[in-house]
């Protein structure tokens, strides 16, 4: 998601889209570990490339700006379309596969702030040699962690782990 974000940042959500799908192909090409290529997931990549375009292009690079995009794409692919495109493979494979499973929720949940963290000082470092060479104008990007940052993200960490336990007791209860 690195360089995902950073892609996103510079070359903006078109190319992002593009960025993403190609991201995704290599990926799987590289790294499929003997499963079988799932073609639908190359718009789960898509849409955070272009997640993080609406968040970072043409815009003044804040950690806040970055946390919403971070929490958009945990939100929007890895907690809403994964499961939907994993559901879809496992239905074609003939095998089932719970639509909401609470581990993946967990792991999405208790990645997002340190995801978050590390993407800050990843953008802070290459801010200013996307700018030196021209393909950032984001002015004087200040990624320094404030305490209204680190609020956010308790803010957002927390509601995430709310709709959690809420998916749990729901689930308890069924």
């Amino acid at each position: 998601f690195f360089f995902n974000a950073l892609g996103a940042m510079i070359y903006g959500p078109v190319v992002g889209l593009l960025t993403g799908a190609a991201s995704d192909t290599i990926g799987c090409l590289l790294f499929s570990h003997g499963e079988p290529y799932f073609f639908p997931f190359i718009f789960s990549e898509m849409m955070g490339s272009f997640l993080f375009a609406l968040f970072l292009y043409r815009s003044k690079v804040t950690p806040t700006r970055v946390i919403l995009s971070r929490f958009a794409v945990t939100v929007g692919c890895n907690l809403i379309l994964d499961p939907l495109l994993l559901y879809w493979q496992y239905a074609l494979m003939g095998k089932g596969y719970t639509l909401l499973s609470m581990p993946r929720i967990i792991k999405n949940v208790a990645l997002f702030p340190i995801q978050c963290l590390l993407l800050i000082l990843f953008l802070g470092l290459m801010l200013p040699i996307t700018e030196r060479f021209g393909l950032t104008h984001t002015g004087k990007a200040n990624l320094k962690i404030t305490k209204r940052h680190v609020v956010l993200l308790v803010i957002l960490t927390v509601l995430s782990i709310a709709a959690v336990i809420l998916y749990a007791i729901y689930l308890a209860n069924k």
